[in-house]
């Protein structure tokens, strides 16, 4: 079985994590495999492409820039859809 566990900010997706893991199950952390993964150079190059420089902090990935205009852009798609 595989389960996903989401939620906003401050939501509990830790502790419920903690406990599944202290009753024995395997749990990864999507948000770390992710910020490992954004340190690869062809990573950021390919991020700097598509999103700009802006959601960039030095020579780093802002996690939070990212998100931030990833789901911009996925919102101003969804309301161009509704608008036809």
């Amino acid at each position: 079985m595989l389960v996903g566990i989401t939620g906003n900010i401050g939501s509990g997706k830790s502790t419920v994590t903690n406990i599944l893991r202290l009753k024995g199950y395997k749990c990864i952390n999507g948000d770390l495999f992710a910020k490992g993964f954004l340190k690869r150079k062809e990573v950021k190059e390919r991020i700097k492409q598509v999103f700009g420089k802006e959601v960039f902090e030095g020579s780093e990935v802002s996690f939070k820039k990212l998100g931030e205009k990833v789901f911009k852009k996925i919102l101003v798609g969804f309301f161009r859809i509704l608008e036809f």
